[in-house]
């Protein structure tokens, strides 16, 4: 089966990462696998792995942009020449490309909706659903349902998937090293690792850090993309705080002995499970399908949107608390182990490919 994935661009971030580890999974079980974007950070990393990459300049968030029009006659030429067979689109703009090249192409078309979606004028003209829509979450798959009216039988609930090999709990020599150089290897650390924008909650981490006075607590933000984010561009001075624009996020969890994660929106959230995959303890809002990923004091500790003095209180409990830190840790392994393993997630698409092919 050849599968082309198409995204608006390979930056790091969620959907990238989301992509990267279902097309390696997929070349596992046999599939050619093939992505097209306009770029970014992590086409080495694909080309690496022995996924090639098509440049397609797709960079807009407008339904409506002559963009969409290029791209869907560069992506047709694709199709056509590396006779493609499902296109799998990720994004609100692709997801437009690829409504136009199911009615001038043979291709099966997926979408998958990584999160929520606003009712614009250019989902209107272009209903941009595929022929079956994947949901990473219960949460994401109502929106679709109650937002979109889509039709029960058109949505298919396959829970994001992590690399269970590739984040993976303890530390080597090297970890232990690069904790020491970022001055880490005595405190206990909380970090947040993802792109900067508001939706993500960093705005309450740092209310929160502000409200702790403990010097023997150090916090890490690893991220980019913050242009238009001020409160975490200019960062308080504060000797506690350290700012990485990036690092991998299986090494920059080696980092960290607390994962929090106070978003304000979010469909699933990959980095959660990543970090459960570590054997982090994690607190994380109460908000989007985050709650079908943590179950509140059993694998992660859950607080509301936007409550930063709940957000602190839940940190210093698990500073002071060793134990807990270890039982929520490797709980939450167990559940990734049980139910976010992408290679189960590749099987479960796979098979939705199969039904759209016959």
């Amino acid at each position: 089966m050849k599968i082309l994935h198409f995204t608006t661009h390979l930056n790091h971030g969620g959907i990238a990462s989301y992509i990267y580890n279902l097309s390696r999974a997929l070349l596992e079980r046999g599939e050619a696998v093939f992505v097209a974007s306009s770029g970014g950070s992590f086409v080495s990393e694909f080309e690496k792995a022995g996924i090639r990459h098509f440049f397609v300049p797709i960079k807009t968030k407008s339904e409506l942009s002559p963009k969409l029009w290029l791209a869907a006659f560069r992506l047709k030429n694709i199709i056509n020449k590396e006779k493609i067979e499902v296109l799998h689109t990720h994004t609100r703009v692709t997801h437009c490309v690829g409504c136009q090249l199911s009615r001038r192409t043979s291709v099966s078309w997926l979408t998958t909706a990584h999160g929520y979606y606003k009712v614009r004028w250019g989902r209107k003209i272009f209903p941009a659903w595929g022929e079956k829509t994947i949901a990473i979450s219960p949460a994401v798959k109502e929106h679709l349902l109650d937002e979109f009216k889509l039709p029960k039988e058109k949505v298919e609930l396959i829970f994001t998937g992590v690399d269970l090999e590739k984040f993976s709990p303890g530390l080597d020599e090297k970890d232990k090293k690069m904790r020491q150089r970022f001055g880490l290897d005595s405190a206990v650390t909380v970090g947040m690792i993802g792109r900067f924008s508001p939706e993500k909650g960093h705005k309450v981490f740092l209310e929160a850090i502000a409200s702790l006075k403990r010097p023997d607590i150090k916090f890490v933000l690893v991220g980019s993309g913050g242009k238009r984010y001020p409160s975490v561009l200019s960062l308080p001075d504060d000797r506690r705080i350290i700012r990485i624009e990036y690092l991998e996020s299986s090494r920059a969890l080696k980092l960290i002995d607390i994962f929090v994660q106070p978003s304000l929106q979010e469909g699933l959230g990959i980095a959660i499970l990543e970090a459960m995959a570590c054997g982090k303890a994690v607190v994380a809002s109460r908000v989007g399908g985050i709650p079908s990923v943590i179950n509140d004091e059993a694998d992660g500790l859950l607080v509301n949107p936007g409550d930063s003095k709940g957000l602190a209180r839940a940190i210093i409990r698990l500073a002071e608390n060793e134990e807990l830190r270890k039982f929520l840790g490797k709980a939450g392994r167990r559940k990734v182990e049980d139910n976010f393993d992408v290679r189960k997630m590749a099987q479960h698409i796979e098979k939705v490919y199969e039904e759209l092919l016959k």
